[in-house]
């Protein structure tokens, strides 16, 4: 059978046992019987930030051994288990990127450039090579002053929303929507090196766990700022932009964080990350610009095949 053009895996007996194949902790497990010929073969892309473990190699091909479906959680509903402990969601969230020129205290820093490359193109890069992302979009707002922003976004080729320049949390759902996604990370255009690394943990909560709809490392915060984690429900979205007042519209988040007992959140730990005291990854002044130009001329390859904890060591060897 097939649900929304995707065949479903269902619950059948092994070819040497007619009882049904359950798992040790007592649960069924579910195998693809829509064909009797051996499972369709996926290629992996070359590894990326957060593709784990490091045996996985580019251009080799894997067999899927097991699907396993998933009660909860729409857009996260199957996992492929591809061999040595990885398993790959078929069903990618988006990345919703929010990003605009008019910033206080750093005026244009969307598309300030840093060794020949704007801010922005440094968080599409990193998204881009993450290994549970599917859509990316920029969600800026229809201000003409953001025009730029749009014109990069084309010469990239990376889709676009337009919205409202004040009611951000319309303009992530809407930008979103506009890509189909019932899941997404929220990425905020002057985190040039977002925590992408961190992305497959939350991915995990929200496929595993029941009834969640935000899961996030930011409240309590157990990061950096520049390193945060939110993967949110569009429906959970929907739901709080009802009651949010311009404050909260403006902050995305904060309503879910403050009514906490109407919304199922999921709290991440720190993931092993340990920084020092007042470590900032978010550009947001000219001192954080200056910081992160040194980090980038730090670097001996490629901005995206550093981890989280990677680049907080380089940046404690540059400024100690």
């Amino acid at each position: 059978p097939e649900v929304a053009g995707r065949r479903v895996c269902q619950a059948a007996p092994t070819a040497t046992d007619t009882a049904p194949d359950t798992a040790p902790n007592g649960r069924r497990r579910y195998r693809c019987t829509t064909s009797p010929r051996s499972p369709p073969k996926i290629r992996l892309p070359e590894p990326r930030v957060g593709l784990r473990p490091s045996e996985i190699r580019p251009g080799r091909r894997y067999t899927p051994r097991r699907t396993q479906w998933v009660q909860e959680g729409p857009s996260i509903v199957t996992k492929v288990d591809v061999g040595n402990g990885v398993h790959v969601p078929t069903n990618l969230p988006a990345a919703v990127v929010l990003t605009r020129m008019t910033s206080s205290r750093l005026p244009g820093k969307a598309l300030r450039t840093v060794a020949g490359r704007p801010l922005l193109g440094y968080a599409i890069d990193r998204l881009r090579h993450a290994s549970v992302v599917g859509a990316i979009v920029v969600a800026t707002s229809d201000d003409p002053s953001d025009d730029p922003i749009e014109a990069f976004c084309r010469s990239e080729d990376i889709a676009f929303h337009r919205g409202s320049l004040n009611d951000v949390a319309a303009r992530a759902l809407d930008a979103a929507r506009s890509v189909g996604a019932e899941w997404w990370f929220r990425a905020n255009g002057d985190s040039p090196l977002l925590a992408v690394d961190l992305y497959p943990d939350a991915v995990e909560v929200a496929a595993s766990v029941p009834g969640v709809e935000l899961v996030s490392n930011v409240h309590p915060r157990v990061v950096p700022p520049g390193a945060s984690v939110e993967l949110i429900r569009s429906d959970a979205m929907q739901r709080a932009l009802v009651h949010m007042n311009d404050e909260e519209r403006e902050h995305v988040t904060m309503h879910l964080y403050r009514h906490d007992d109407r919304f199922h959140i999921e709290r991440l730990g720190a993931a092993g990350i340990v920084a020092a005291p007042g470590c900032r990854l978010v550009v947001d002044n000219p001192d954080d610009l200056e910081r992160f130009a040194a980090l980038i001329t730090a670097m001996d390859h490629p901005h995206w095949t550093y981890g989280t904890q990677d680049v907080l060591d380089l940046l404690q060897r540059i400024t100690s």
